[in-house]
């Protein structure tokens, strides 16, 4: 009976098998295919847990939004600093105001003021002067806070949230 029909107990069965793995380490979370099931390019098979990649997004998401509410302090701290600037021009004219007329009282009398009035306002006249390349050193810098700092920052947190959205998307 068993001479058309050969039997053995020693058999290998061979099957082909291929490696499959994520470009990213973690845990499986969920199989989208069974054992055996036919699957094209493209079609997804598991999702590996993505908490740190989700957190690294919203973290990337918190530090653009950073970006923005410091673009309106930013915004704010250059309405203060021209404001500062104003009032630094508005002082200077004043003390050299005070300064020509107290020249003025001295071309016509050396005795109608004393030296240390007029030595007083060229002081004045000096620390306003100051006062005003303060300001607009101050204003210069918030400018540059404003047009170079905080665009490059947001590059950076874009570059960022985009490297994040892709490691995210390794996780499928």
């Amino acid at each position: 009976i068993f001479y058309y029909h050969p039997s053995t107990t020693n058999v290998t069965s061979i099957f082909r098998t291929i490696t499959i793995l994520p470009e990213v380490r973690g845990r499986v979370d969920q199989v989208f295919i069974k054992n055996n099931q036919l699957v094209k390019a493209g079609d997804p098979l598991f999702t590996v847990d993505s908490t740190s990649q989700e957190a690294a997004v919203e973290t990337a998401r918190s530090a653009l939004k950073e970006i923005e509410a410091q673009y309106s302090i930013a915004k704010t701290d250059l309405e203060e600093a021209e404001g500062g600037v104003a009032s630094a021009e508005s002082q200077l004219a004043q003390a050299r105001d005070d300064l020509s007329r107290k020249m003025e009282i001295v071309a016509g009398g050396p005795d109608l003021i004393s030296e240390q009035e007029v030595e007083t306002a060229k002081n004045q006249v000096d620390s306003m002067e100051g006062a005003l390349t303060a300001a607009l050193a101050n204003r210069a810098e918030v400018r540059a806070f404003l047009d170079i700092v905080l665009p490059a920052r947001q590059r950076t947190a874009q570059d960022t949230l985009d490297q994040a959205l892709v490691e995210l998307d390794k996780t499928k």
